[in-house]
């Protein structure tokens, strides 16, 4: 019997197994009809007959054990109050809200089932709730596989089929990335080509003022060369002055 089950009382080692701790008030009891009297425990998480001083059981573990799950989505303790006389009395009372909308039904019922007056489950009855049965089951699996691997045993082969619809899947991924690769060069290529065909614009267009600069000088030199090789043109200015 644990007596003082609290969010503080629960720790995750390294390999995220839940475990419980500070079991400084924990007692054992010979036989299910044994009981305890002593009033201990944070009052926040304690059942209706520790507040009403009655001999109890197990039985108020499971009442702290649905005070966990509650707290952790509520985000507060299923009973609050500024004294211990007045959280007593909500205990007593036993309401409280449901949890948020956003989880189960079925979650909710079993927190319900936990913090219900006198009539709760054992825990081999809330460990048989389809909600924690498969998550138990597969649990067990684990330890018995991590136990096997402990002990040398050959660790099982996976499933052909599970293996080939992987590599099935694998090389599809793979035909997709080089689709898409080759889509990409693609692209790529296309893209040069019309680069080339933009520069070939360019140099073209450049080449025109260049070629009417080169005829220009030419046709320039030509008249220059013309002139000179002809005297009589060059002083016919004069001679027209003298006629004059």
């Amino acid at each position: 019997m644990r007596r003082d089950l609290k969010p503080a009382s629960v720790f995750l080692d390294g390999k995220q197994n839940v475990k419980l701790g500070d079991l400084g008030l924990a007692r054992i009891l010979n036989h299910d009809t044994s009981f305890a009297k002593t009033f201990v425990g944070i009052p926040y998480y304690m059942s209706p007959e520790q507040t009403n001083h009655m001999s109890y059981n197990e039985k108020p573990d499971i009442w702290s054990l649905g005070c966990l799950p509650y707290e952790s989505r509520a985000l507060m303790p299923p009973f609050t109050a500024f004294s211990q006389k007045e959280l007593a009395g909500k205990i007593r009372e036993g309401k409280f809200r449901r949890i948020l909308y956003r989880y189960s039904d079925e979650l909710n019922e079993i927190i319900m089932r936990m913090l219900k007056d006198y009539h709760r489950p054992s825990v081999e009855e809330i460990l048989e709730n389809p909600l924690i049965a498969d998550l138990v089951a597969e649990e067990q699996r684990r330890n018995l596989e991590r136990r096997g691997r402990q002990l040398g045993e050959p660790e099982k082969l996976p499933d052909s089929s599970l293996v080939l619809s992987e590599l099935k899947l694998k090389e599809i991924q793979l035909e997709e990335q080089e689709r898409a690769l080759k889509a990409g060069e693609e692209r790529l290529e296309q893209k040069e080509q019309e680069l080339c065909v933009c520069e070939r614009l360019a140099e073209d267009r450049l080449a025109i003022p260049e070629n009417l600069l080169k005829n220009y000088s030419l046709l320039k030199e030509q008249k220059f060369l013309s002139l000179a090789s002809s005297p009589e043109l060059l002083n016919l200015p004069k001679l027209k002055l003298c006629i004059s």
